[in-house]
């Protein structure tokens, strides 16, 4: 692709600047630093990254994911994020204030589904939901949502529904 850097010109990128990967002699090889970079770069493609890296295609799935167990390759990659964080002056309650203020206007907009996206997305932020991971944290949630009603309903007016005679 044009005005991307080949496997090679980022190899030599990371030869110039050691102080921009800031990566110990023995602590990661150079496919190894690669790999970290290109994660960040590709939002977490693991084969993609295993691939601009320098690895196989063939084994590039394996290899990425073998990488991504090591303790060293995860720290490497917390703390490249964490840089791009600071770099991006984007942290936690940035993201988190930003949240707030795209539920509040897609609260005003009557977009539920904004709501519902924007909603899980703080939930997730504060470590409520681990995809049924293990060690899943019960939390309760109070979602207090205005609705201006055009006219009361009155309940005692609706009919009674049998749940045995549903669909």
């Amino acid at each position: 692709m044009p005005g991307e850097a080949t496997k090679w010109q980022r190899i030599d990128n990371l030869k110039k600047a050691p102080e921009k990967v800031k990566v110990a002699p023995r602590e990661l090889t150079l496919k190894q630093a690669l790999f970290c970079l290109e994660h960040i770069a590709s939002e977490g493609k693991v084969q993609e990254s295993a691939i601009k890296a320098g690895y196989s295609e063939d084994s590039a799935r394996s290899i990425g994911s073998q990488l991504l167990e090591m303790p060293k390759i995860q720290a490497r990659i917390k703390l490249l994020q964490k840089n791009r964080a600071a770099r991006l002056t984007v942290d936690a309650d940035f993201v988190i204030k930003e949240l707030l203020a795209t539920l509040k206007s897609a609260r005003k907009a009557g977009d539920h589904a904004g709501q519902n996206r924007a909603l899980e997305l703080l939930g997730k932020a504060q470590g409520m939901f681990t995809d049924g991971k293990a060690g899943a944290l019960e939390a309760t949630v109070t979602v207090n949502l205005k609705f201006p009603a055009k006219q009361p309903i009155d309940v005692q007016a609706l009919p009674e529904i049998d749940p045995d005679e549903q669909d």
